[in-house]
């Protein structure tokens, strides 16, 4: 499955071949970035009005989650039961797929990257320092290269 966005306000999600199968307004702002998790099963979103939000994509039922302001990237885990949240005070949040804060993070810059590691168990961060930082899934820091 492919996602796209669109300066129309619109999230699409696509099959690799055919049509949209699902097209959904973005809450009627644009929004700063998304993530379909590994499944296909959910895709999760910012808006400019600083609203994360996690789509069930089968019923279309939407989780807003409790962010701060000035989140800058989402990124789910491969398994889809954790998602990211780089938020512009220096701090990652990691919540499970029901909205529930698991751990939050306190980089020494604002995060503005990330993605997990392939088995879900750590996560890769850049800052505005452009330090590259190694962290477990439970907000250890395991390793930062300085840029």
């Amino acid at each position: 499955m492919i996602i796209s966005g669109s300066y129309d306000y619109t999230i699409k999600l696509w099959p690799l071949r055919g049509q949209v199968i699902d097209d959904f307004d973005a809450l009627k702002y644009s929004y700063n970035n998304f993530d379909l998790s590994s499944n296909g099963e959910k895709v999760a979103y910012i808006s400019t009005s600083d609203k994360t939000v996690i789509r069930d994509i089968a019923t279309q039922e939407e989780l807003y989650l409790d962010t701060y302001t000035d989140v800058k990237d989402v990124s789910f885990s491969p398994s889809g039961d954790t998602l990211a949240t780089a938020i512009k005070d220096k701090k990652l949040i990691l919540w499970n797929s029901k909205g529930k804060e698991l751990y939050t993070i306190k980089d020494n810059s604002d995060i503005l990257e990330m993605k997990f590691s392939h088995d879900g168990k750590l996560l890769v961060t850049a800052n505005e320092n452009k330090d590259l930082c190694i962290w477990t899934n439970t907000g250890k820091l395991k390793k930062r290269v300085s840029g």
